[in-house]
């Protein structure tokens, strides 16, 4: 009979990730796998349907649960905690049979979807996968444990209910420096067949914008509301519009376009991941305040994109929770590229000005500074 699987998918980068898992058929997964879809997820059910026509998973469900912005989310979780089968009579659809019984689960983090469905259907073992920076940096399925949840998994269910995987699959398991005390496996790089099905599935438009902009602007939802941060985004942006007018701005879904006035505005929306295998090269020049997003095309495929982190200017680091993992980011894409001197992390306004001016305007001039603990090297 074999093994039978369950992935579970909250993101388009988990669904992406396990689209490859299976066409790869690591660990014999391919038409052995059910995989469920949160509803969330922006065109979920499109995704869903166009999942299922690769014939690659037994079954494609929608797993129709609460938002966690949902004011009653709360109690809504605590009903999928403690009656686990009911929630996927009702919440799942087509609705699984319930005699299942996978031998695998797979989750990038500790949802309360992972949750409910290793109760229902009672997983014999759990595994974990890529899902980016905080992958391979912490241990994503407990340190950001709920108290809450806490106390109802001891209370009432022994402590049993969260825990980390046996194993995590990685893209690079050579740079995994997370606390996760499990076997490290290899998750395949993207082929080309499972290139062409990721682009079905996530519907991507074929364009020239990356091609013809080579400087992006990467927007993140970061604590901006502090006037001196706001200021200073905005006057990053002005530098860039001097320096380059083909700047390139791709929003992030929770940003709002009218920070953008007068630039360039990538209205496409591909997938990014899509967008890195397509058209991204080693002549980008990606500027964020420190975005997964400026990792994955080294991550993926290999290509160095110029990077210019900018969180020691955005990111106000002992009031913002972004800090740690954007300076992460930093660290290891230095240690990942082959030169690492195409990494920047400027410290001050006027360290940005040396960088956009040797960058951009081809100056001579290379300012150098030695690395600091902190991650706020300046480098060129």
């Amino acid at each position: 009979m074999g093994p039978s699987f369950a992935f579970i998918c909250t993101t388009p980068l988990q669904v992406f990730n396990v689209v490859d898992f299976v066409m790869n058929d690591v660990m014999g997964s391919k038409d052995r796998s059910d995989i469920y879809i949160n509803v969330n997820i922006r065109n979920s059910r499109e995704i869903a349907k166009r999942v299922s026509e690769l014939k690659a998973f037994r079954t494609v469900y929608l797993l129709e649960l609460a938002s966690v912005k949902h004011r009653l989310y709360r109690l809504y979780a605590a009903s999928y905690l403690f009656f686990p089968r009911s929630t996927m009579k009702r919440c799942v659809v087509p609705a699984p049979s319930l005699d299942r019984q996978y031998s695998y689960v797979f989750a990038s983090s500790t949802t309360i979807d992972l949750l409910c469905i290793k109760r229902a259907f009672r997983a014999e073992r759990f595994l974990g996968f890529d899902d980016g920076l905080g992958s391979y940096s912490e241990n994503v399925f407990l340190d950001h444990e709920s108290p809450r949840v806490r106390v109802v998994d001891v209370l009432f269910f022994g402590g049993k209910l969260q825990q980390s995987p046996e194993k995590l699959y990685l893209y690079r398991p050579d740079l995994y420096n997370g606390t996760v005390n499990c076997e490290i496996e290899l998750l395949p790089k993207i082929s080309v067949d499972v290139q062409k099905a990721l682009k079905y599935v996530f519907q991507y438009q074929d364009n020239e914008l990356y091609r013809t902009h080579r400087t992006v602007y990467l927007s993140q939802p970061l604590n901006l509301q502090e006037r001196r941060l706001f200021d200073r985004e905005q006057e990053v942006l002005r530098l860039l519009q001097e320096a380059d007018k083909d700047l390139l701005v791709r929003i992030h879904p929770r940003h709002s376009a009218e920070n953008y006035s007068g630039c360039s505005i990538d209205t496409v929306n591909n997938m990014w991941e899509l967008e890195c295998v397509e058209q991204i090269t080693d002549e980008n020049i990606l500027i964020s305040a420190g975005s997964t997003a400026q990792v994955f095309p080294k991550l993926l495929f290999d290509k160095e994109p110029r990077l210019i982190f900018l969180y020691e200017l955005l990111v106000d680091e002992d009031k913002d929770s972004n800090y740690v993992p954007m300076r992460n980011a930093a660290e290891m894409v230095k240690r990942l590229y082959r030169d690492p001197e195409r990494v920047f992390v400027p410290r001050t306004m006027e360290e940005f000005k040396v960088i956009i001016r040797n960058d951009f305007l081809g100056e001579e001039e290379i300012c150098k500074r030695p690395e600091t603990t902190g991650g706020g090297t300046f480098m060129s």
